[in-house]
């Protein structure tokens, strides 16, 4: 969903603004019951467990629990919240399609490899110029993908820890309704 993989992006800080560096990023719309799940949340887990070892991350009740904000989220949280700040029906009924599934939030600032599916072979578009531009058509909200992202556990100053994923390489499978 939203994929913004050709022209990075700055993103709006809680007042409104533009902050950061430019990124690209994806939301990757994954159902609760896909067999890489178990995998999925065991990667999160031992990449937070690297940064931070003497943490507890399952439970809550454990001592050494620490909170973080994971780039794997509930769909649901996200269609709540949309249901919330949203004054736009249009952005309240888009987020709705979350509901009932994950989304992995990837941003990175640096261009991922992206490659499509094309008649039954495997396509790359290079990092940048007018080839990489031509790939533009296979990659919009809806299609399914196979990605592979890096996880990096981090904390900055006093804010919460998190475990993002930032993006290497995405294949358009040239499939799925807009």
């Amino acid at each position: 969903a939203y994929p913004n993989l050709f022209t990075p992006r700055k993103y709006k800080d809680e007042r409104g603004g533009e902050s950061g560096e430019p990124k690209y990023d994806f939301r990757g719309v994954i159902e609760l019951t896909h067999p890489d799940m178990p995998e999925m949340r065991k990667k999160l887990v031992e990449a937070a467990h690297n940064a931070w070892p003497n943490a507890q991350f399952t439970d809550p009740n454990q001592p050494n629990y620490l909170e973080v904000d994971w780039c794997l989220r509930s769909g649901d949280k996200i269609a709540d919240k949309a249901a919330l700040k949203a004054k736009d029906p249009n952005a309240k009924r888009n987020q709705e399609a979350f509901r009932g599934k994950l989304v992995l939030i990837s941003r990175g600032q640096y261009a991922p490899w992206l490659s499509a599916v094309l008649n039954g072979l495997i396509v790359d578009y290079h990092l940048s110029g007018n080839e990489r531009m031509a790939a533009e058509p296979y990659f919009y909200g809806g299609v399914q993908v196979l990605v592979q992202v890096q996880l990096v556990a981090y904390q900055v100053g006093d804010n919460k820890p998190v475990v993002t994923a930032y993006p290497n390489v995405v294949l358009s499978l040239n499939q799925g309704d807009k």
